[in-house]
């Protein structure tokens, strides 16, 4: 006899779910062609991260809804990318272009166009501080 479900799934869940376990066993199965130590070590890796972040229900947003849709394609495009590509070694297409740029650009000219209207500073946004000097000092007070 099947488990009941404590609670139903919408469709939308539903589908989410089977993507998020469809990620974790193409995950898993990418580490097949890794060294045994690495291989157990990248694969307890997983494990965590999946189980650290299993109470998620939702994709997070982006700054702006309408750029939320971008996000989700550029999210999706980056994740094949990482399991499919880059864990087996394969870091550039054949081509050499970098793998989900076109997507990247869009959502980055998206939110950039969505910080200037919200009056955000980009170059307080974009400044490198993880680091480096600034990022041991104490936060300014206003």
């Amino acid at each position: 006899m099947g488990r009941i479900p404590k609670k139903t799934l919408t469709l939308e869940q539903f589908i989410l779910r089977q993507q998020v376990i469809s990620l974790y066993r193409d995950f898993m199965r990418v580490t097949r062609h890794l060294p045994e130590a690495d291989r157990q070590e990248t694969r307890k890796w997983i494990r965590d991260d999946f189980k650290q972040n299993m109470h998620l229900q939702d994709e997070m947003d982006s700054i702006d809804k309408t750029c939320t849709p971008l996000k989700q394609q550029y999210d999706q495009c980056f994740n094949k990318w990482y399991s499919e590509k880059f864990l087996t070694g394969q870091w550039t297409q054949k081509d050499g272009a970098e793998p989900c740029i076109e997507l990247f650009t869009q959502y980055k000219a998206c939110v950039t166009k969505s910080l200037k209207e919200k009056n955000i500073e980009l170059d307080e946004v974009m400044k490198r501080i993880l680091g480096t000097e600034e990022e041991k000092k104490p936060p300014e007070s206003n």
